[in-house]
């Protein structure tokens, strides 16, 4: 379990454009964004297996629904074991969990045998999600090989992937490993452009001590400006045609987003 800065939690949920319908939060370290998610009122559905004690009682004293159980083995199906799809799909998965320690899948959720944990995470968001994904993953998985670059070339394709942004490193108290957040929408329009945000400069520090505290002059403004896909100092709009060029790497800096191109 990895614990996050407030303002990221606040961040993700934010994205999540409208809290209407079902969220669902996924994997243990999600437990901050399903908390925060239901303190708006709204249905939020948390699953992850051995949470701690803690964790558990405040889930008892909340409205949120929960499952003690690893989401990898046990997806949520309906009554007729079909995949249920959620309006929006909230998580933090573990990351560099190994493959072959997740066992079958019977939901034809994941693209083939040995894919990496990384990849088998967002492909199960993706599959218990009808609307918006936002997810907190690995540097690594923008621009990886492999089982990475086929899982980009889908949503790149398939016109799903709304928004990537580059957060200031490191950002967990636990390890150094930099990330991301991805923001997938099956109910964008498929050739509407990517927003790339890179947050990793020297404007958005963090504190070194804590690693809880960032410098962000308005995160309510920053939300404004993705929600409402307006370009700013550090976001940019981008063709499905320019990915492609770039074989379909989404590393933040192979996108111009310096405060230069908007003078």
């Amino acid at each position: 379990e990895v614990t996050i800065p407030k303002y990221l939690v606040d961040i993700m949920v934010a994205l999540s454009k409208q809290l209407s319908g079902e969220v669902y939060a996924p994997f243990i370290s999600s437990i901050q964004l399903a908390i925060r998610a239901s303190s708006d009122q709204t249905q939020v559905t948390y699953q992850a297996h051995g949470f701690s004690l803690l964790v558990g009682a405040t889930l008892l004293m909340s409205d949120i629904q929960f499952k003690n159980e690893d989401p990898f083995e046990e997806p949520i199906t309906n009554d007729n074991g079909v995949i249920t799809e959620f309006d929006t799909v909230l998580m933090i998965p573990p990351f560099g969990r190994k493959a072959s320690k997740i066992g079958p899948d019977f939901h034809n959720r994941f693209s083939r045998r040995g894919v990496n944990g990384d990849v088998k995470a967002l492909e199960h968001g993706l599959a218990q999600c009808k609307g918006r994904l936002i997810a907190l993953v690995p540097e690594g998985i923008l621009h990886r090989s492999g089982y990475d670059y086929e899982l980009r070339k889908r949503v790149i394709e398939e016109g799903i992937l709304d928004t990537v942004i580059n957060l200031p490193s490191p950002i967990f108290i636990q390890s150094n490993v930099g990330a991301a957040i991805l923001i997938i929408d099956k109910k964008r329009k498929r050739d509407a452009p990517v927003m790339f945000c890179d947050l990793n400069k020297p404007e958005f520090s963090i504190s070194e001590e804590s690693k809880r505290s960032i410098n962000i002059p308005d995160c309510k403004s920053l939300v404004e400006d993705i929600l409402s896909r307006k370009e700013s100092p550090h976001g940019i709009l981008t063709t499905r045609g320019e990915i492609r060029w770039k074989e379909y790497n989404l590393s933040v800096k192979k996108y111009d987003t310096s405060n230069d191109r908007l003078i």
